[in-house]
């Protein structure tokens, strides 16, 4: 019942990313140290929103491939 629903290859790591991106671009946000300023954010708040838009772009390529395979076996 469960093999209907099998994720593909990297949807895991690819959810890990984007909720570990989330999560620390909010803590980031409560930090008081000193550190590089990038226009209004900090320099780890713009990796940690490249991070999240890395992982938002691997999840919709991984779910574009799964339909496409799906599509091609019902065929």
């Amino acid at each position: 019942r469960l093999a209907r629903f099998r994720l593909p290859a990297g949807f895991v790591a690819s959810i890990y990313l984007l909720g570990n991106g989330a999560l620390h671009l909010v803590l980031e946000f409560m930090r008081a140290d000193d550190t590089l300023y990038i226009g209004p954010l900090r320099w780890t708040q713009i990796v940690e929103l490249a991070e999240i838009m890395l992982a938002a772009s691997v999840l919709l390529y991984l779910r574009a491939a799964h339909t496409r395979i799906v599509r091609e076996k019902s065929l």
